[in-house]
């Protein structure tokens, strides 16, 4: 952040818009723009303009410079609209939970690669990391909720209720009195507008089942069932728990035994849960007025060390292909 710069130090840089206000926040002072870096450090009162790139952090963009590099759409509002100190904690968690996401999934291809090292139990690390990623997908949702009720909670709405107060738990409001919520439902309960009554639904079941996955593992113990390492990837049984409610593998893929890639079934969890707080971002922009953007005509782009994982989820996903694929 950047909220303690003087005003008219901001203001020399060339990429943001014109009517900055004081003390305002800024997630990043890096930009690619025209192919070409430009990133400034504060020192003091002042700004320095530094010859340097991001490792693993954001920056403003016309486009990405990896082709890696990852655009997020919920990053982006925040970084652009509606970024606040408030919002500094969470801003930065659910960047550090998607680093955490991709580093999973590289995690799991480096055990397909070191499949035969009879030094480790390979088996029992991948069911290790599988329980990682339930709580990491879980762990979005929680931010995702504290950032929905900072948003909603900023309404005006100018035909119909002001919206009430979100609880702190996503659960709570997609689940009431032992059954699933609709969005008619959740929206006359919060007095919420439809459109973000609807994302709530959307994303309700595949929540639901995240979360029974996680309490599972951190409250009562329970153990991913067992994973096989075949030459064709690790595997699991299409019959039990916990991915058969998360993945529908079609049969073409299948290997004796009912065995099935476990690939698609985490890129599932994986990028549902970023199609979750994308979906949100994407309902409130095209639902709410809001500031024009930070740095006019460019896009916050994301940059880790394991994003190659998010190139081509979408393909492991619909063609439920295995790791040696």
């Amino acid at each position: 952040m950047s909220n303690a710069i003087p005003l008219a130090a901001l203001k020399e840089i060339p990429f943001l818009k014109p009517d900055l206000e004081p003390r305002q926040p800024i997630v990043s002072l890096s930009f690619f723009v025209e192919n070409e870096w430009h990133c400034w450090l504060p020192h003091g009162d002042k700004l320095v303009k530094m010859k340097m790139w991001p490792a693993e952090s954001t920056y403003f963009g016309d486009k990405p410079e990896l082709d890696s590099d990852q655009d997020f759409a919920l990053l982006n509002l925040m970084a652009q609209r509606t970024f606040s100190g408030e919002m500094h904690r969470c801003y930065r968690a659910i960047f550090n939970d998607f680093q955490g996401l991709s580093a999973s999934l590289a995690k799991m291809r480096m055990f397909f690669e070191n499949r035969d090292n009879k030094d480790y139990g390979v088996s029992r690390l991948v069911q290790s990391e599988i329980e990682n990623l339930a709580i990491l997908c879980r762990s979005v949702f929680d931010l995702l909720q504290e950032i929905v009720k900072y948003h909603v909670a900023r309404m005006s709405v100018i035909d119909g209720p002001t919206p009430k107060k979100l609880p702190n738990s996503f659960r709570e409001v997609v689940y009431k009195s032992d059954r699933d919520q609709s969005a008619s439902e959740i929206a006359t309960r919060y007095s919420l507008p439809m459109p973000i009554a609807e994302w709530y639904e959307r994303h309700r079941d595949f929540f639901m089942r995240v979360r029974s996955i996680r309490d599972g593992i951190v409250h009562r113990g329970n153990s991913i069932d067992t994973v096989f390492s075949t030459e064709h990837g690790f595997a699991v049984s299409r019959k039990n728990d916990p991915f058969r409610g998360i993945y529908n593998w079609p049969d073409d893929c299948e290997l004796p035994n009912s065995l099935v890639p476990m690939r698609p079934a985490l890129a599932t969890m994986v990028w549902k849960t970023i199609s979750a707080t994308n979906d949100f971002a994407e309902t409130l922009e095209s639902n709410v007025h809001m500031q024009s953007d930070l740095a006019p005509k460019l896009r916050l782009y994301a940059r880790g060390t394991n994003d190659r994982e998010f190139v081509g989820i979408e393909e492991v996903i619909e063609n439920s292909l295995w790791d040696g694929i």
